[in-house]
């Protein structure tokens, strides 16, 4: 089963991917803010080939929120288990949207790459 996460707005990313899903009748879980779980973060970093840096937003383009967060918390001192209980309080530093399936990840929206849930 593919997963979407997505930060709680539908932004054209998100819509972009919604409707590539729809245009090839791939069912699909929408995961948001309100339903982050631990073993979903887990997820993603274990499907990651880049950890933290790849599925966190950039610390250096954070805005609002996240940057409050960033300065207010040393990030990269924080242990693993650490960092995933700020992502379930914070789910706003997860990168958006965030697609994934049980071998793949994806970040971001680049249609060619979705091509890599296409049935195998």
């Amino acid at each position: 089963m593919i997963r979407v996460y997505y930060n709680g707005h539908l932004d054209v990313s998100t819509k972009k991917i919604y409707d590539w899903l729809h245009l090839y009748k791939i069912k699909f879980e929408i995961i948001n803010e309100k339903n982050i779980t631990k073993n979903i973060v887990k997820k993603m970093l274990s499907l990651s080939d880049y950890g933290f840096s790849e599925i966190l937003v950039n610390k250096k383009a954070s805005t609002g929120l996240n940057k409050t967060i960033y300065s207010k918390y040393k990030i990269d001192n924080l242990s693993t288990e650490e960092l995933i209980q700020l992502i379930l309080v914070y789910p706003s530093l997860l990168r958006s949207p965030i697609i994934y399936d049980d071998k793949k990840i994806l970040v971001g929206c680049d249609r060619y790459e979705l091509r890599r849930f296409l049935a195998d």
